[in-house]
């Protein structure tokens, strides 16, 4: 069978003198996975958008999953490709049936498409593609908006689609643990043209071994840095980039089977006394009058000077909690002590901005210059990356003065090196005495930046207690450098719990 071959690939945006992408050219073998990476706003998306225009009978799934649903209930929405273009009904039908049952989406037909989790509606999303039988699947984040549970199901099924049917996957993924032990190659993508392209472990050792190993070592999986580090200080047996695990099973034997010891530091953190922020006394939330309560019985309290997380699956309440501290949603009983103003960020930063020009949004150099808005000023703020538009609103919440700071998945779309910016603007504010409060599924972000942290699950919401304790132990809701490490050293849950160099 002939190979996907997409040559010369280059795209300016209407007004923009750069391209957003130059002269991309790559092969991909039917059948193949392809995992494509990249920094914020280096072409990824454009990318994929651009073999969709070209290649018309290509699936896409995008990153926000509410964005992709056009249909009110899960069965219109998996006939609507099929409606407008006409297949017979009968064929239909049928079509929707096959799907539907290799999802186990048999009871959900009849579902409202608002109403589902975000990682339903992502499987909705995939299943109203693939019942139209394309034969290349783009994904773009899939994840990016999906409690980790959620991430690594669609992940599986992802897997299972290109290992069981065949189908071509090209997939822009965040989360490398678990995709790229499924992938066949990867492809890097730097400033708009291509920095990489080959097998996992080529690009591995390209990366590692290379100029770009400064800018992009922090995009490889949690196994490749542990081991990398551990053979640059000479501590794990081995030196070859052959060994180099692929997956957590590979690295969590070298770990073991070389006895590697890990320079762990001790932490302590004390929750102040006396002095609350934000006090949330007995509180109950639903959103109809005689629907089922959001939130149901919340107790929690929390400390100015510190950075606080929230986690939980996907529709658990967490976004309704913070909306409730800004005052945008009541409780219907229980009472919200917030002391100080406010500035929040919600999971879609876009309702944020009304101005035409990113430069009518930003009137402070340093916000700026340091989250890295300046070659965008005269654009609508709207005709950015999905990464982008997260930094540009984290430079907005910087230039207000506000005593808390609340942020609603602010880390999705971001690559590692934005994500570190983002985290040590946080720690200024907390230094500074303000209080952080992030709901996020980014585990790895919260287990590196969060102080304490507390999860949202079945309407309630858990007190606050250390990161290391929270993620202490478990085997499914923790990061994946805990994973290796956690039967050795439990309370190292994050790279940033050794010490630094």
């Amino acid at each position: 069978m002939e190979p996907y071959c997409f040559k010369n690939i280059t795209y300016t945006y209407p007004g923009q003198e750069k391209p957003a992408l130059s002269d991309i050219s790559f092969t991909v073998e039917r059948g193949e996975f392809i995992i494509l990476c990249g920094a914020s706003g280096s072409g990824k998306t454009t990318l994929l958008k651009r073999l969709k225009e070209s290649n018309p009978e290509f699936g896409f799934v995008m990153q926000n999953p509410e964005t992709q649903i056009v249909t009110d209930q899960v069965c219109h929405e998996l006939a609507f490709g099929m409606e407008s273009m006409g297949v017979p009904t009968e064929r239909m039908w049928r079509a929707i049936a096959e799907t539907a049952t290799y999802f186990g989406m048999e009871d959900w037909m009849e579902r409202d498409t608002r109403q589902l989790s975000g990682g339903e509606m992502q499987l909705v999303n995939l299943a109203s593609v693939l019942v139209m039988n394309p034969d290349v699947l783009l994904l773009d984040e899939p994840t990016a908006q999906l409690d980790p549970m959620a991430a690594t199901e669609f992940i599986e099924v992802v897997k299972r689609l290109n290992a069981q049917m065949g189908i071509t996957v090209i997939m822009i993924e965040q989360r490398l643990e678990e995709a790229l032990a499924a992938c066949d190659r990867m492809l890097v993508l730097h400033d708009g043209r291509m920095a990489a392209y080959g097998s996992v472990a080529d690009v591995y050792a390209k990366i590692c071994r290379s100029e770009l190993s400064a800018q992009y070592f922090s995009y490889m999986p949690a196994y490749v840095r542990l081991y990398a580090r551990m053979n640059r200080d000479g501590d794990s047996g081995t030196d070859s980039d052959e060994n180099c695990p692929q997956s957590i099973k590979e690295c969590r034997k070298w770990f073991y089977e070389n006895d590697v010891a890990l320079p762990v530091r001790e932490t302590s953190v004390k929750q102040r006394e006396g002095e609350y922020s934000i006090v949330c006394g007995n509180v109950f939330f639903r959103y109809e009058r005689t629907g089922e309560d959001v939130l149901k019985g919340v107790h929690y309290r929390i400390c100015p000077g510190r950075i606080y997380g929230i986690a939980g699956g996907n529709g658990g309440g967490k976004s309704t909690f913070l909306k409730l501290l800004t005052g945008a949603k009541r409780p219907y009983h229980g009472k919200i002590n917030v002391s100080g103003k406010t500035a929040y960020m919600p999971q879609e930063p876009r309702y944020l901005f009304i101005q035409d020009t990113i430069g009518d949004i930003l009137t402070d150099p340093r916000a700026v210059e340091r989250f890295g808005m300046d070659g965008f000023l005269d654009r609508h703020p709207y005709d950015v990356s999905g990464g982008q538009m997260q930094r540009l609103a984290m430079a907005y919440l910087y230039e207000q003065e506000a005593e808390i700071y609340l942020f609603d998945e602010p880390t999705k779309g971001l690559d590692p090196d934005w994500k570190r910016v983002f985290g040590e603007w946080l720690e200024e504010l907390a230094a500074a005495g303000k209080t952080v409060l992030i709901v996020t599924h980014d585990v790895e972000f919260a287990a590196n930046y969060c102080e304490w942290m507390s999860m949202c699950f079945h309407a309630g919401l858990s007190e606050p207690e250390p990161t290391p304790e929270f993620f202490r132990g478990h085997y499914f809701y923790t990061t994946a450098f805990h994973k290796i490490v956690r039967d050795r050293y439990p309370y190292a849950v994050s790279e940033r719990s050794l010490h630094e160099e």
